[in-house]
């Protein structure tokens, strides 16, 4: 049912009532969507809230491991580089020959 369907038979509805009742006052007239809406929509956005942060905090860590990784890896190289490049120096001056 669409919704000015919805509320084009709130008057109808509020006159019977009105009937039934001997004149007695009817309340605000709301859609059970509006009802179930008003009454979920504090829970709606603290778990959009939840789902927010959790996205974040997942965004930071995965850059956290990304950064560590890419640290070590930078430090192993230039270990290896510096073993690499004093195997070359020793071969020419000797040490690996047993000269020195």
């Amino acid at each position: 049912m669409a919704p000015a369907t919805r509320h084009a038979l709130a008057p109808v509805i509020s006159e019977q009532l009105r009937i039934a009742s001997d004149g007695f006052a009817e309340g605000h007239i709301r859609t059970m969507d509006e009802v179930m809406g008003l009454s979920t929509a504090r829970q709606s956005f603290q778990m959009l809230l939840l789902t927010i942060f959790g996205a974040v905090a997942l965004l930071l860590a995965s850059i956290g491991i990304y950064s560590l990784l890419a640290y070590l890896v930078a430090r192993r190289t230039q270990v290896a580089s510096r073993w690499r490049w004093a195997r070359i120096g020793s071969r020419f001056s000797g040490w690996s020959s047993g000269k020195v």
